[in-house]
């Protein structure tokens, strides 16, 4: 949680995390939202669908009408165009028979395919062409993007470069949220979302860089919140600071140090707030060691001033000082 200080460093002050994204309310490349309802800095999606185009499929390839090479056999063999039953088109080579080699499919939608084909298959790098100017452009198997490739977005201004893994991020990527470059992902994904070790680059210039699990932050991770010099470096869980970790709130350089004034607090988290026991450092020197509730010190605790000074007592020291 950050932590406002006054002018006399002495006091602490409840605030709300500067939270970048328990779901990005910049517009991703993965996924977009049917309705956005506004939650402070965030906005949550809700009914969302797939954003990063599904791959179309070959479907019964009934011939009605071919120009084209044939072998002496009868075969479509050599390079030809197959007008398929509902309004499919496949121009490029074929061998016996079959579409093989280079070519380009147009499904009856606009969805069109150029590049490789094995056996009837769409397989091995090619370009996909959605009708909203979308794109892939890599490797394929089976029709679906399989391995690495590139898919950018017609109608949002994303793009993802990467892995993938029978049509879905898998793998080590990076996904930009804009055409300026300045919010990406760069990491490990699974199953088309942030999932393991990766850096996220919001547009605001604030860092996160550590785990992930199911796009949000989870694991052990630190967080640079650039814009209000703050950073927390420890423990996540479901896209909040919860566990141990240190919280530091960065105020001023010291004329011939490169170190800055901060305050810090180091101990227990709980769904983002400072929970359990603790201890809070401040700039002065003086520090409060106890335990917290909440976000405020609760219970049991001292205060150990620059001076060595301590007061100690349970309950005196309940709420912000």
């Amino acid at each position: 949680m950050p932590e406002q200080s006054s002018e006399n460093l002495q006091v602490e002050a409840k605030d709300t995390e500067p939270e970048e994204d328990s779901v990005d309310k910049e517009q991703e490349g993965e996924t977009k939202a049917q309705e956005d309802v506004l939650d402070g800095d965030d906005i949550k999606k809700k009914e969302p669908y797939d954003a990063m185009r599904q791959e179309p499929h070959l479907t019964n390839l009934i011939v009605e009408s071919y120009l084209g090479e044939k072998n002496e056999l009868g075969f479509f063999h050599g390079v030809g165009t197959a007008y398929f039953r509902g309004n499919h088109v496949y121009s490029g080579s074929f061998v016996n028979g079959v579409m093989d080699g280079k070519g380009q499919y147009m499904w009856a939608n606009g969805i069109k395919y150029e590049g490789d084909f094995k056996n009837n298959i769409i397989e091995g790098t090619g370009l996909y062409t959605w009708t909203d100017e979308s794109t892939y452009e890599g490797e394929v198997s089976g029709g679906l993007r399989h391995g690495q490739g590139t898919f950018a977005c017609g109608t949002i201004p994303s793009s993802y470069t990467g892995e993938w893994k029978y049509g879905r991020r898998c793998g080590e990527g990076i996904l930009h949220y804009g055409k300026e470059g300045l919010s990406y992902y760069d990491g490990h994904w699974m199953n088309n979302k942030r999932h393991g070790f990766g850096m996220r680059r919001y547009a605001s210039g604030n860092i996160y860089k550590g785990d992930w699990r199911d796009n949000v932050r989870h694991g052990t991770g630190t967080m640079h919140w650039y814009d209000k010099n703050e950073r927390y470096e420890g423990q996540w869980e479901n896209g909040v600071q919860h566990g141990r970790g240190e919280h530091s709130w960065y105020l001023k350089r010291v004329p011939g140090s490169q170190y800055p004034l901060r305050n810090y607090y180091v101990g227990e988290w709980v769904n983002g707030l400072r929970h359990g026991h603790g201890t809070f450092y401040y700039a002065t020197g003086a520090k409060y060691v106890g335990e917290w509730m909440n976000n405020m010190k609760h219970g049991h605790g001292k205060y150990i001033f620059k001076n060595g000074l301590v007061f100690e007592g349970k309950g005196a020291v309940t709420g912000p000082i």
